[in-house]
């Protein structure tokens, strides 16, 4: 296995012996903890701070609720979707015409991992909801430390490949804790209590930072704007680029990243064609053309 591969995959466990249940869950398993994560820290900020910043919650909170109330709701859906959804992959994957059959007891397992990233990520973004008056800023950081979860576990596993001192780096994120699960080679359900614990402590956390601060105010001070504003905005052009230049850039530079990564490993999958099971091949549009249906494939995870 490359260090590329395992920088963009993970440890991807079974690959020496692939089959297409362990190609999906060692490779690409990831990224579906990449969306269960996004989607859970979407919904936990929309429905706490946003709610707070468009003022909804005052109303609310107005009525005979509890304080905590609204950050209880929000985790409660969170964790209902993030089931739902494992148990909906659970059903797709076991009865999907795929060779070797899937068996029940792995498919739970890697199904569940995924839920518990999500579950996880929803308590990062319940802190993160507590820490500034504005919606986008909790996002923003929250997405920021997926990132920097996804940036060392990989670090850590492309360490462990080469036989470096660093493998110690993928025990310190909660992806890392996911894919060390290795539903369909080693099945170890253990790493999940530690997505568990996690999620507990942070939810904890963001709760004791509620309880600290006033309603639609955040836990860090907010920074004076300026008092006048300048020339150039005074175009409706110049007003939206102002009011969208953080998500403008944020996801251009992710998709150039992307873009770099998936081109990096186009050599590896070129490579390594011979060695697939036929499922995959024709996952990936076969021998002959599998670099334009790997470029595919992950264009169509990326959208």
């Amino acid at each position: 296995m490359s260090p590329v591969t395992a920088l963009v995959g993970g440890p991807g466990y079974g690959v020496d012996e692939v089959t297409v249940p362990r190609f999906l869950a060692g490779l690409y398993g990831v990224y579906l903890m990449l969306g269960a994560a996004l989607m859970s820290m979407l919904t936990v900020s929309l429905h706490t701070r946003a709610e707070e910043q468009s003022g909804r919650a005052e109303l609310v909170l107005a009525s005979v609720v509890g304080r905590h109330a609204q950050t209880a709701a929000a985790l409660i859906l969170t964790v209902v979707m993030n089931l739902l959804m494992a148990a909906l992959m659970t059903g797709v994957v076991l009865t999907a015409p795929i060779q070797p059959t899937p068996e029940m007891a792995p498919t739970v397992l890697f199904t569940s991992s995924i839920a518990a990233v999500g579950i996880a990520f929803a308590g990062v973004a319940t802190v993160t909801a507590q820490l500034s008056p504005y919606s986008r800023t909790c996002t923003t950081l929250a997405g920021l430390i997926l990132a920097v979860s996804f940036v060392v576990r990989g670090l850590g596993d492309m360490s462990r490949v080469q036989g470096g001192d660093l493998a110690w780096l993928l025990w310190l994120s909660p992806v890392g804790w996911a894919q060390q699960t290795a539903p369909y080679t080693l099945d170890r359900w253990w790493p999940l209590i530690l997505l568990v614990v996690f999620a507990a402590l942070t939810v904890a956390l963001g709760f004791w930072l509620r309880a600290r601060r006033d309603l639609a105010a955040g836990v860090i001070a907010d920074r004076p704007g300026h008092t006048q504003a300048p020339s150039w905005l005074g175009s409706p052009l110049t007003l939206a680029w102002r009011l969208q230049r953080g998500t403008i850039l944020g996801w251009s530079v992710a998709i150039l990243t992307a873009g770099l990564i998936f081109g990096a490993f186009t050599r590896t999958i070129a490579d390594t064609a011979g060695d697939m099971p036929v499922e995959v091949l024709a996952v990936l549009g076969g021998a002959m053309g599998i670099t334009e249906g790997y470029l595919g494939f992950m264009g169509s995870i990326s959208r």
